[in-house]
């Protein structure tokens, strides 16, 4: 999906601004915050060390304890595409695209939410697409709209203030706006298609296997409105 984001934006932006795929690494772990050190050792210039003060302390007879070994978690990395779009001449990053994965919204929940920040403390066009219906939500002051699936564009210049798109699995996927620098028209960004051609494309109606049930769990309305449609198709 960030590939075909890539191309279809390619076409409207080029060369005004370079599309660029990127990748952020997420480790899960049991603890999934990042942490900072009580103390830290570095190594001193040196016309720090000539300055330095050494202090010695007798504390007599010292026990000799030996270590024990221990072996700590399994820790695994999960890596994720995003798009960058950057001025060609000064190489400043005006626009992050983000498709986020089931790790974005579990395991790496937090260290996901940092980046966002990071991106907006810089100054940058952020753009999001929640596609899974599962796992945690983008937080919001206000609560979020009853809807299956959302698109968030943060223009830098109208934050706190988002624009949030939200739509249901019954409804056609809308065109969203792609911000760029101020004065530049936003590209627009045609979801369904864009669906449509990944879906045909990766062959997802002959490898999915529709007699599974999907997750989470859907409500009756929209799974006879799935039925429906599955007993349509050619066998």
């Amino acid at each position: 999906m960030i590939v075909a984001i890539g191309d279809a934006l390619v076409a409207q932006v080029a060369p005004r601004y370079d599309v660029d795929v990127e990748e952020s690494v997420y480790l899960q772990a049991d603890s999934h915050e990042v942490r900072y050190p009580d103390v830290s050792i570095s190594r001193s210039s040196s016309s720090e060390e000539s300055h330095s003060i050494s202090t010695t302390i007798d504390l007599g007879a010292v026990a000799t304890i030996e270590p024990r070994l221990y072996t700590i978690p399994d820790r695994e990395t999960f890596s994720q595409r995003y798009l960058e779009i950057r001025d060609r001449e000064t190489r400043r990053l005006v626009t992050a695209i983000e498709v986020l994965s089931p790790t974005s919204k579990n395991d790496g929940y937090s260290q996901y939410l940092r980046k966002r920040g990071e991106f907006f403390i810089s100054g940058v066009n952020v753009v999001e697409l929640d596609l899974l219906r599962g796992g945690r939500r983008l937080p919001t002051t206000e609560p979020l709209m009853a809807a299956d699936y959302f698109a968030f564009v943060a223009c830098a210049d109208e934050l706190p203030r988002v624009s949030v798109y939200g739509w249901s699995m019954r409804q056609t996927l809308p065109t969203i706006p792609i911000p760029l620098s101020p004065g530049d028209p936003a590209a627009p960004l045609d979801l369904q298609d864009l669906v449509h051609g990944v879906y045909d494309r990766a062959g997802f109606a002959y490898s999915l296997d529709y007699s599974n049930s999907p997750q989470p769990p859907l409500g009756e309305p929209d799974s006879a409105w799935i039925r429906e449609i599955l007993r349509k198709l050619p066998s």
